[in-house]
């Protein structure tokens, strides 16, 4: 869920550039053509969206680990 809001929160520009490259497999220089924008701007987008999402999936990963942790400690077993 958490991932998914991050992609619905960013701005649609950001949005199209992460879908071309990583689902649709276009190149920057592809995406460049198709958004009027220039390859650097296709790099960079991909390089913040990257970012976020890597940031929202650790945070995700750790929140999950702290809240199985428990579950598995010796000292609550019966």
């Amino acid at each position: 869920v958490g991932v998914a809001l991050v992609v619905v929160a960013a701005p649609a520009l950001t949005r199209s550039v992460l879908w071309l490259f990583h689902v649709e497999e276009y190149t920057h220089q592809e995406i460049a053509e198709l958004t009027g924008k220039s390859i650097s701007f296709s790099k960079t987008q991909v390089m913040r969206g990257n970012q976020r999402l890597r940031h929202l999936l650790e945070a995700e990963t750790s929140r999950n680990h702290e809240e199985i942790t428990p579950w598995l400690s010796p000292a609550t077993a019966v």
